[in-house]
């Protein structure tokens, strides 16, 4: 991701240009460390590091790491599905499935995914429900992992995320549609902010 990495030492006045390709990464980044120092990141941001003249070190210790971000993005309208998911300039298309954020990204409790304006009307995570009743499994359009938050940045009024009614299909001994996929599933410490869910 960050090229060079990791720990080297430079020459008394060597210069090194650090660089960053985002299509290589796994996880958001806003930034790394250059011996220490915060450098923030942009997708075209490179940055130079010259040693000391000779005679204040013989070598310089020189070392890059990357600072993680917590966001991650998705937008209905993005007319591509591969979409690393990083950065708003490319999202993912969707929650599940080809595309999905949950499914494509190493997405991890204390993320923060950021929506933008759109119907979501496709993907859907499978969800364990089993209890001491047996196993059991539903469908959801979102089904957000634990720790996880979910944010339409437009507010409810621009973002809907639309399950699907199940009775056209087989129905179930409890009457309910075995085709059904609701808007939403939350496991422990997880939350949806700011969508109309229909």
């Amino acid at each position: 991701v960050l090229s060079p990495a990791g720990t080297n030492a430079l020459s008394a006045g060597e210069s090194v240009t650090i660089s960053f390709d985002g299509s290589k990464a796994t996880r958001p980044i806003s930034g790394f460390l250059v011996n220490g120092e915060e450098e923030e990141y942009s997708e075209t941001a490179s940055w130079t590091f010259t040693a000391p003249p000779e005679g204040v070190y013989p070598t310089v210790p020189f070392s890059v790491q990357p600072i993680f971000s917590t966001n991650w993005y998705v937008n209905a309208a993005n007319d591509v599905e591969n979409g690393n998911g990083i950065s708003p300039s490319s999202p993912k298309k969707t929650f599940h499935g080809t595309g999905g954020v949950f499914d494509e990204c190493n997405v991890l409790p204390g993320d923060c995914i950021h929506v933008a304006p759109g119907t979501y009307t496709t993907g859907e995570g499978v969800c364990d429900v089993s209890g001491d009743h047996g196993s059991a499994y539903v469908n959801a359009r979102c089904s957000v992992p634990e720790g996880v938050s979910v944010v339409a940045d437009g507010g409810a009024e621009e973002t809907f995320i639309v399950g699907a009614d199940g009775r056209t299909g087989p129905i179930d001994s409890k009457g309910r549609g075995t085709n059904s996929v609701r808007c939403v599933y939350l496991r422990n410490a997880s939350s949806v902010t700011g969508f109309t869910l229909t």
